[in-house]
């Protein structure tokens, strides 16, 4: 299913970039790219992409694993980790 609409929270630019290039390449929608947990709950509080790509280690008061945790709680999108 290529119409998936795919956030990535990665905060290396070039990781981030990419990882939005390969999905660009399989024709996959990426929603956006952000580099912050504090964007990143932002973002989530209005907008449900179909899955999120979510570093582990991220900028801002809290980890990848955190963001996830909280918005699971109000929303079921589906997180893959990312570490590098």
């Amino acid at each position: 299913m290529k119409n998936l609409n795919i956030l990535i929270i990665e905060d290396e630019a070039i990781i981030a970039e990419d990882i939005r290039d390969m999905l660009h390449t399989m024709d996959y929608q990426v929603a956006g790219v952000i580099n912050h947990s504090e964007k990143a709950m932002d973002y989530l509080s209005f907008h449900t992409p179909d899955v999120v790509l979510c570093d582990i280690h991220i900028k801002g008061s809290q980890d990848g694993i955190t963001v996830a945790e909280t918005i699971r709680k109000k929303k079921k999108i589906p997180f893959i980790y990312l570490t590098s």
